[in-house]
């Protein structure tokens, strides 16, 4: 985990397999070298790992939680929000103190929801997650994002707002506040197209050019919470684990 979070990805790769002989049928070096493939983009070998560790232990959410990353990046949403549900409901009996430790996988169901153009839903999803971790910036961007999508500009404004008062840095809802006082001084109306006929894809490329959108700064999903204290931090939500594009 320390390779990994010093973006030594070699190393951290050679750390796991390691692990993985000297802890024979234990899945977690598996889901890491997964999640680390996640990392670093590669993911065909994100999600042949992801699939492994899950062969081993199909009743960890983190591999649910990181398996549902894999479909996401893949723009396979149905599938995606079925994993991150799933690792939900795997969690349900556990103790209440230790329920935002899946903060996370709630995030990231909100955004496979989003992407599906179930918005009641997101938002339900978005408001749970902000139950437990009240503080995070990106989920109140997301929940300004799924507020925009729908016309509803007021909402849309205040939660942008509320994302900056947390992190005054935040690019993309600088960006997109701006573009949502504009719209409500205008016409109201709201063009949200990639050019393709859906919103921006959240994971591509800053560096890349714009989209219609105007947006330059992806809204990340993140890796479980649980993870927090046994992987790096990463785009999307692991329960346990720390946040994640």
């Amino acid at each position: 985990h320390s390779f990994a979070m010093q973006d030594e990805s070699d190393q951290a790769m050679a750390a796991y397999r390691t692990a993985s002989r000297l802890f024979t049928g234990c899945h977690l070096p598996v889901l890491c070298t997964a999640i680390e493939y996640l990392r670093t983009n590669n993911i065909t070998l994100a999600e042949q790992f992801c699939r492994q560790a899950k062969s081993m232990c199909a009743t960890d959410p983190l591999v649910l939680n990181e398996l549902g990353v894999v479909h996401y990046k893949q723009r396979r949403y149905q599938q995606s929000a079925e994993c991150f549900r799933e690792a939900l409901n795997l969690c349900n009996n556990q103790p209440e103190r230790l329920r935002s430790a899946w903060e996370p996988a709630m995030f990231n169901l909100g955004h496979a929801y989003r992407k599906l153009g179930r918005y009641k839903e997101a938002i339900h999803q978005y408001q749970a997650a902000l139950s437990y971790a009240p503080k995070e910036a990106s989920t109140y961007a997301a929940l300004g994002l799924t507020y925009h999508l729908q016309g509803m500009l007021e909402n849309a404004i205040q939660h942008y707002h509320n994302a900056l008062g947390l992190k005054p840095e935040d690019t993309f809802s600088h960006e997109m506040i701006d573009k949502a006082l504009t719209e409500s001084y205008t016409t109201g109306n709201i063009t949200i197209d990639d050019g393709f006929g859906g919103e921006r894809d959240e994971f591509e490329s800053t560096s890349k050019q714009k989209n219609t959108l105007g947006f330059s700064t992806p809204l990340p999903v993140r890796h479980s919470a649980t993870q927090k204290t046994t992987t790096p931090p990463f785009s999307v939500h692991i329960p346990g684990q720390g946040q994640a594009s």
